[in-house]
């Protein structure tokens, strides 16, 4: 099932994309629902009370909203509860686009909205790649926070490490920094594929990209540094030599 919300404050607009979603639905012959907003509020409402790990999520959002939370703050808080769900961005505005992928929201696409010939390609293209996406074969770090349930590939896992906030940890990956109450203890317990270099530091081994050993400095596939703890030295290169 693919879920499509729709967030336009331009009536017209708002009902010519839903026909066109719906047109693409029928013939490709895909299982979905269509849901339009002129309000953010009331978009960020309806799915995040509903919101399900099963579902695939596209979410098709114009940036210039007549409201004080414009499109790329809506998809900011899309975040919070769907790290996993498809950003589209609609705009008029071409010169936007870089902003929109330095914010790492992960966007799938960027529409140019007076560009209509082009609208119905646009949204089948995105549409079509929401739909081969197979959670069941794919590896997830899945956190649970204050009755929120996030989901992340595990290929985009790069850290996850105390943040200096009590029962607060800082999971960095490929997309950003996001921050979630837990202890390293408990992810470690359900994730042993991690690997622990400090006690205050757990890495994605997979993005390891190198080790300084004399300096016992790991950097990672993103850039990042980190320092390795003298008593887990020994295990972390045990663990990459095997």
């Amino acid at each position: 099932m693919i879920k499509v919300f729709v967030c336009e404050d331009n009536h017209h607009q708002r009902e010519y994309y839903v026909e066109l979603i719906m047109k693409i639905f029928q013939e490709d012959k895909w299982e979905g629902e269509v849901y339009s907003f002129s309000n953010p509020y009331s978009l960020l409402e309806k799915c995040s009370q509903n919101y399900s790990l099963e579902e695939k999520y596209l979410y098709i959002l114009d940036i210039h909203l007549s409201s004080d939370m414009d499109g790329i703050e809506l998809a900011k808080e899309i975040r919070r509860f769907d790290s996993q769900g498809e950003l589209v961005f609609l705009t008029t505005d071409g010169e936007q686009m870089p902003i929109t992928f330095r914010l790492q929201l992960k966007a799938l696409d960027y529409i140019l909205k007076d560009q209509e010939d082009n609208l119905m390609e646009a949204f089948s293209r995105c549409i079509n790649q929401v739909s081969k996406i197979d959670y069941a074969n794919q590896h997830y770090l899945v956190i649970e926070s204050k009755g929120m349930f996030y989901r992340y590939p595990f290929q985009d896992v790069m850290i996850l490490c105390t943040s200096g906030k009590k029962n607060i940890i800082e999971l960095h990956t490929r997309q950003g920094i996001e921050e979630f109450r837990g202890t390293l203890k408990d992810i470690l317990k359900d994730y042993p594929e991690l690997l622990q270099i400090h006690q205050g530091i757990l890495v994605n081994p997979i993005n390891i990209m190198k080790i300084d050993e004399k300096n016992r400095i790991l950097t990672m596939l993103s850039g990042e540094q980190c320092d390795i703890a003298y008593r887990y030295r020994r295990k972390v290169l045990e663990y990459l030599r095997t």
